[in-house]
């Protein structure tokens, strides 16, 4: 794990982002609603840092939070780069890292960290007015690229579809404040140079043997798609984007958002 942020797969994931807008293409209407300039803002499993930088332009102060030292040191880069001065970094394994509240936490697809009771306890308890979790309710490789490519290769493809989601929303109900589960799905899709680099993406997806190249090659392009000039495997993400915030109650007996 300590070697998942290789170049390689760094790079397949920055071309996807920028292909499909992530995160604004999924989260910024939610972040404009949800975080104010002067709020600090939490990111839970940040890796490589998507979901920071796009919401340190928009708040005073972004914390994000990865077990990868490898992706914070990415992160930082970035940041260097981008000239912002309001990203912290934490290296640590959710919950142990020692890191304060905020006013809005987002834990954007990292579910060894959403779905455990004390992972999502220690997100509601650093939470002081909104969460944000974006969580798979299908694994990515229910996709025909991954599930159908697999199968004419003779491997196994991981398959699931889940209610995890509905398990998160209902344990953050259970603390008594508002939560809204929408259920979206959005493009993902990974550009590729050519088949040789297609087959390689799907190779490290789908842990695929080495000497299967050339059988995949003769196949590859039933699975390809191309969209303005772009070769691409065609990816749909279905996700479950909850969001929860918390309250306050004023000495009159009302109810008021904090």
């Amino acid at each position: 794990m300590s070697q998942f942020w290789n170049p390689q797969v760094v790079r397949w994931y920055e071309e996807a982002i920028q292909w499909n807008n992530y995160p604004q293409s999924v989260l910024g209407n939610i972040f404009s609603q949800e975080i104010n300039g002067s709020d600090t803002v939490l990111d839970v499993g940040s890796g490589i840092g998507a979901v920071a930088l796009y919401a340190a332009p928009l708040c005073k102060h972004v914390k994000a939070v990865d077990s990868q030292a490898k992706a914070l040191e990415i992160l930082r880069e970035k940041v260097r780069s981008s000239g912002l001065r309001n990203v912290e970094t934490y290296l640590g394994k959710w919950p142990d890292v020692n890191v304060g509240r905020a006013d809005v936490t987002i834990c954007s697809y990292s579910p060894p960290i959403s779905r455990t009771r004390q992972g999502l306890d220690k997100i509601f308890d650093l939470t002081a007015r909104t969460g944000i979790i974006l969580t798979p309710y299908k694994n990515m490789h229910s996709n025909k690229a991954f599930n159908e490519f697999a199968s004419i290769l003779g491997i196994q493809s991981k398959q699931s579809s889940c209610i995890n989601g509905c398990w998160e929303k209902g344990f953050i109900e259970c603390k008594g404040v508002e939560v809204h589960c929408q259920l979206i799905k959005h493009d993902f899709s990974q550009p590729v140079s050519d088949y040789g680099e297609a087959w390689e993406f799907l190779r490290h997806q789908l842990a695929a043997p080495a000497h299967l190249r050339k059988q995949a090659l003769q196949k590859i392009s039933d699975y390809l798609e191309e969209r303005n000039g772009q070769l691409l495997i065609p990816i749909i993400r279905e996700s479950c984007l909850i969001v929860f915030r918390k309250f306050y109650s004023t000495g009159n007996g009302q109810v008021e958002k904090k």
